[in-house]
């Protein structure tokens, strides 16, 4: 999830993927820290009604994510081009930028997806 997909597609799958990770997380807690991935899969069906829904909304914020990542890359490699700062400095423009939009992409997963299982135990479903 921290890493732009090429695909929209692969934006989506991602999505689902980190669905079906936080409810072998949530599984695991509850089950004295023991992962298991089947009994992820029943709860994920369990409260597939908000999961789905969350992760629908989460794929199409990172389809967004990716067009604006995209923008602020092409940004940046005119800076690359064109600038007179150091190679220091532009090295560090880059990973702060790769990494700031793993860390916006890492939080605005979690959020999502544990707003839409928040609404699923409380809406019961």
């Amino acid at each position: 999830m921290a890493f732009d997909q090429f695909t929209h597609l692969g934006r989506f799958w991602s999505a689902a993927i980190a669905a079906l990770v936080l409810m072998i997380i949530v599984n695991a807690e509850g089950n004295g820290g023991r992962v298991a991935l089947f009994a992820a899969v029943r709860d994920l069906g369990r409260h597939a009604l908000w999961l789905g829904a969350a992760v629908l909304v989460l794929g199409a914020i990172n389809v967004a994510l990716g067009y604006g990542q995209e923008l602020v890359r092409t940004a940046i490699w005119q800076f690359w081009q064109t600038s007179m700062v150091g190679q220091p400095i532009k090295n560090l423009i880059y990973v702060v930028f790769i990494f700031g939009f793993a860390m916006l992409r890492l939080w605005i997963t979690l959020s999502i997806l544990t707003f839409g299982l928040k609404q699923s135990y409380a809406r019961g479903g």
